[in-house]
Parts: C-alpha cells; sequence; structure tokens
C-alpha cells in the first residue's frame, strides 16, 4: 500500500526567493540540512516548454540507518536520484525519487509549491506518494523483508524527507545567514 503525505512549512522569505535557491543552489544548502551529506548536480536542461529539468544524486548520510538494517546497507545505498521539472511560471516543481542500487525498492514521487503568504513570507507545501517493495531487497530472505518492511518503510521515508521537510527550513536558514 502506497503512502500519501504532505509537509507544510512556512518560510519568512519570499516565494520566489526560496524557488530559486531550492532549484538553483541546493549544494550550497546541504551543510544545513541534517542526514544527507552531499548533493550532486548531474543534468541541468531547459526544455523547450520553459521548465527546467534537473537531475541531482542525494548522499544520505550513513548515521542515519537503524540497526536492524544496517548488515544489509550497503553505503551505495544511501543515495538516490533527485529527478526534477522545475516550473517557473506555476512556482512548482515535480518530483520523483529514483534508486541507482536499489533495484526499485521503492517509488517516490510528488509535486512541491511555492506560495506567497500574503505577508513578506511564503509557505512551501510538499506533496507526495511514497510505496515500498520490501521483496526486492537482495540478500535478505522474504520472512524476514515482510516483518522488516515497517522498519525499511520508516527508515527509506527518513532517508528522503531531508527533501521534503527539511529542505525548506535549511533554506530558510541559509537565507537568514545572506
Amino acid at each position: 500500500p502506497s503512502m500519501k503525505f504532505e509537509f507544510t512549512e512556512e518560510l519568512t522569505h519570499p516565494a520566489n526567493e526560496v524557488y530559486l535557491i531550492m532549484r538553483d543552489r541546493m549544494t550550497e544548502v546541504v551543510p544545513l540540512v541534517p542526514n544527507v551529506d552531499a548533493i550532486d548536480v548531474l543534468e541541468r536542461e531547459k526544455r523547450q516548454d520553459g521548465r527546467l529539468h534537473v537531475l541531482n544524486r542525494w548522499h544520505g548520510s550513513p548515521s542515519a540507518t537503524p540497526r536492524a538494517i544496517r548488515p544489509f546497507v550497503k553505503p551505495e545505498y544511501m543515495a538516490w536520484l533527485d529527478d526534477a521539472l522545475w516550473d517557473d511560471k506555476r512556482s512548482l516543481v515535480e518530483w520523483k525519487f529514483l534508486t541507482e542500487h536499489l533495484g526499485g525498492l521503492y517509488r517516490c514521487e510528488g509535486i512541491n509549491y511555492f506560495e506567497d503568504n500574503g505577508k513578506s513570507g511564503c509557505t512551501v507545501r510538499l506533496t507526495g506518494e511514497f510505496e515500498l517493495y520490501p521483496h526486492k531487497v537482495t540478500g535478505m530472505p522474504k520472512v524476514l523483508a515482510r516483518k522488516l518492511a515497517p522498519v525499511l518503510e520508516k527508515w527509506l521515508l527518513g532517508l528522503v524527507s531531508p527533501n521534503l521537510s527539511e529542505a525548506p527550513k535549511a533554506v530558510q536558514l541559509f537565507l537568514d545567514q545572506q
């Protein structure tokens, strides 16, 4: 079963400013994002329709892995691709996370909205859906995979959530320091 989620963050900076930092400068914000060690920009391409396609590789921190699943987690499992389509006209980004080394272990995708809040700040609304396929974990017996599915689900959602709930908070801190 898939899990729908929504995070809302109120920031004290204008939507356009926050949007541009998240689109163009997240590599500079990384030190402020918990459980993320680095972001590599792999592709940036302006589409004919004006939208910007950005492909980033996020590197999660190994220390964020729960003990129960550490024996099954290789360092490369801590990275994921953030495949995003930024729409400047509508102030939103459509995104999906892809795994390079986990063979389709999960599906996670959604849309983030950047909206001025009528004051001097903005609301960042992050919406999406997450679905785990625990039977795809290599080297883990199927019975154990089913038993550990809730732990895996919590860990994976916790691993990818920095790009969701924590990134706007980190952008707030980043802009506060400018």
